[in-house]
């Protein structure tokens, strides 16, 4: 429960908007297990961990987390 605490969930609209890929490339890539587990928050809801996804990225990209391509820091809404 305390990963809970220390993470958002991240809705798939607002993942594929992060990501810079459509809703269906999030789909494909769940299908082919490409992304972290997602968390079913109800009957038809599902996210995922932000603290999951930003690991799953950073170990994508060779970054550490909050680091952009450019050495600069990550910028966040």
């Amino acid at each position: 429960m305390s990963v809970l605490c220390n993470s958002r969930i991240i809705r798939r609209k607002s993942l594929s908007q992060r990501l810079d890929v459509s809703e269906t490339t999030i789909w494909r890539w769940e299908k082919q297990g490409v992304l972290p587990p997602k968390c079913k928050l109800g009957p038809n809801v599902v996210g995922w961990l932000e603290s999951q996804i930003d690991a799953w990225w950073s170990e994508r990209t060779g970054q550490s987390e909050g680091e952009t391509s450019d050495g600069g820091a990550q910028h966040q809404p």
